[in-house]
Formats: structure tokens, C-alpha cells, sequence
């Protein structure tokens, strides 16, 4: 007769506890190696918009293996303000997340490249934030100019859709949505990355940013497919261009430059993208900006012969080329664009 002992409720509940601790241990401590981190957001008062945390490590893993320093106002890849030297010009770069450049380290994003290449002569001001378009540029430029004092503007235009959204004025905060943010704030500040990282995952859709839905669900009947509707070329939004490019000459007397930079060329499909679907538009906002007095300058045939060469300027090791952010390539190309344009005069200052 054997003396073993069946295992009791209690000791089993036990090994699942000291598993599940031991394993969110472990991913605790490998997780800055994978997931990204999420930084409070104060409010800046001279930008009137809230900034990543000054002073702090910003760290991006998704596409890309980069850590990223943000710099006064918020300014990421910039540990401290340029020295006042009359003998450099400040400029002030806009954008959104492809001019914010976390996907690369510090030394090769835009700002870098151009004080490097232009031996000092230029500084560049990085002010872009991650999903900003004309609306929130052009509402930052008076407190930057008071305070920074930049001699010009320079807009990454890589969507230009981002130019075609309705004039609105970014409104002051609330006292409901100031504090919502400080809620957010102190969750970002205490919360570790990979619990946020998976919460957000477990109730959002990646793709849509809406909430998840069930992958499998009841359903009767076949839905019918939808019809496939011919694609057609749609006219450029020329009202929406000028009312913007209106705005930002009410707003500013300093010269500025417009860098066009498109997702191009591209992959889709395994094939190699050589068509700007945007050209059409384009010309139409080159036409307007040059009417206003304003310097365009088209990367479209910089970007082709990188390619050609084999050094695509978007996509990452752990991504695919032609696809999402800028590279190092690419950042490189813009950023010899700039101090090209400056260092020739086209745009006065």
C-alpha cells in the first residue's frame, strides 16, 4: 500500500501562484529590450501643448531598436538648447512622427545630421510630435518664435493630407481634460511600460485604435460581398491648402521652407512602388506655397536614386524596407536637404 499523498487544492494553487509571479518577473525585467515606454506628458506653456517629459529616455522598439533623449519643450534628440551663436541660424523643424525620428538613434536623426553637415552653421530645432498636422504647427509657432527666437520654419511634409484639415484653433485645456491628463501623466510615471503595453493591447485594435472586438462571433447567414468600386483620382483640396498657408503667413513674416518627402518609393505586394499617388496634389500645394513666397523642395528624386542604390530610406532590421518610418538613410537625406537649401540661399534669413 503506497503512502503518497494526493496534492491538495492548496498546493497547487500555490505553484500557480509562485509560476505567475516568477514569470511576470522575468518579463519585467527583459521587457525594455522589447516594448517601448510610455512617458508622462506635461503641459508646455510657451508650445501651448503638452510634451513628452524633458530630461527623460524615450525608447522604441517596434520599429526600429532606438532610445531617444528629449531635450527642452519636449524636443526629442536634443539634450540642451544650441548656444546663442551669431554666427549659426536657428531653424524650426515641424512635423509629425516621421520628422520625430525615435526610430533612430540621437546621432542620426535630422537635427544631428544637419548641425554635422553644415559644420555647426545650422541649428535645427526639433519640434515635431508624433500625429501633429498644420493646425497644431501653426498654433506653436508664436510661443516658439518668442522664446527660441528660430530665423525660419521648416515643415517635413511627408502626408499632405496633414495640410488638408480644416482650420481649427487649439483650444485650451479644460479643467476636465487637464485632469484626465494628469491622470494618464501618473499612470505613465508609475505604471510599468509592459503592463500599459499589454492592457492597451488587450482592449485596443493595433490596426483601427478602436476597441477589440471578438474574433469569433455569432453570426447567420453569408454577408454579401461589397461591390468594387472603380478608383478614381480625386481633385487636390486647394481650398483647404490655401486657407492653411493663409494661416501660417497671418501667424509668421519668417521665411519657410516646405520639404516634400512622400512614402516613396515604395513595396506593395512584393513589388517596387515608383508612382507618387499624391503628385497631382502636390503640384497643386507647390503652386500655392511659391505664390505666398514660401520655398518648396521636392525629395521625390533624391529618394528614387538612393534606392536605385540600394539604400532604401524607409524600413527597418526588424520591419520591411520601403515601409513606415524613416531610416537612418532617410533621415540623412532630409537632413542634407536643409543645410543644401540654406547653404545656397533659396531660403532667405
Amino acid at each position: 500500500m503506497s503512502d503518497r499523498r494526493v496534492p491538495t487544492a492548496a498546493y497547487h494553487g500555490l505553484r500557480w501562484l509562485v509560476g505567475v509571479v516568477a514569470a511576470t518577473a522575468i518579463i519585467a525585467v527583459t521587457s525594455p529590450c522589447f516594448v517601448r515606454s510610455y512617458l508622462p506628458r506635461p503641459y508646455d506653456t510657451d508650445r501651448n501643448v503638452r510634451v513628452l517629459q524633458p530630461g527623460s529616455n524615450y525608447r522604441w522598439r517596434s520599429e526600429g531598436y532606438a532610445s531617444t533623449t528629449i531635450g527642452p519643450h519636449g524636443m526629442p534628440g536634443l539634450s540642451e538648447l544650441p548656444d546663442d551663436d551669431p554666427a549659426s541660424i536657428r531653424l524650426a523643424f515641424w512635423g509629425d512622427s516621421q520628422a520625430e525620428g525615435v526610430c533612430v538613434a540621437d546621432h542620426q536623426k535630422v537635427a544631428s545630421v544637419v548641425a554635422e553637415v553644415s559644420g555647426q552653421d545650422i541649428a535645427l530645432l526639433p519640434l515635431a510630435r508624433s500625429g501633429d498636422n498644420a493646425n497644431d504647427w501653426i498654433c506653436q509657432i508664436a510661443g516658439i518664435e518668442a522664446t527660441l527666437g528660430p530665423a525660419a520654419h521648416v515643415f517635413l511634409v511627408v502626408e499632405l493630407s496633414d495640410w488638408a484639415v480644416p482650420v481649427e484653433t487649439v483650444a485650451t485645456e479644460s479643467a476636465t481634460s487637464r485632469a484626465a491628463d494628469e491622470w494618464e501623466n501618473q499612470i505613465a510615471a508609475w505604471c510599468p511600460a509592459f503592463v500599459i503595453h499589454a492592457s492597451r493591447n488587450l482592449v485596443t485594435d493595433a490596426e483601427t485604435g478602436g476597441l477589440r472586438t471578438l474574433r469569433f462571433r455569432p453570426r447567420w447567414g453569408q454577408p454579401a460581398p461589397a461591390a468594387a468600386s472603380p478608383i478614381q483620382e480625386q481633385e487636390p483640396p486647394v481650398a483647404p491648402y490655401a486657407a492653411q498657408l493663409d494661416r501660417l503667413r497671418s501667424v509668421t513674416d519668417r521665411p519657410c521652407l516646405f520639404l516634400y518627402a512622400p512614402k516613396f518609393p515604395s513595396i506593395a505586394r512584393g513589388r517596387i512602388v515608383q508612382k507618387d499617388s499624391d503628385a497631382k496634389a502636390f503640384d497643386a500645394f507647390e503652386r500655392l506655397a511659391r505664390e505666398r513666397g514660401y520655398a518648396v523642395v521636392d525629395l521625390r528624386d533624391s529618394m528614387r536614386r538612393s534606392v536605385q542604390s540600394g539604400r532604401w530610406p524607409r524600413g527597418f532590421h526588424n520591419g520591411q524596407f520601403g515601409v513606415g518610418h524613416y531610416n537612418a538613410t532617410g533621415n540623412q537625406l532630409i537632413a542634407r536637404a536643409i543645410a543644401d537649401t540654406f547653404a545656397t540661399g533659396v531660403v532667405g534669413h
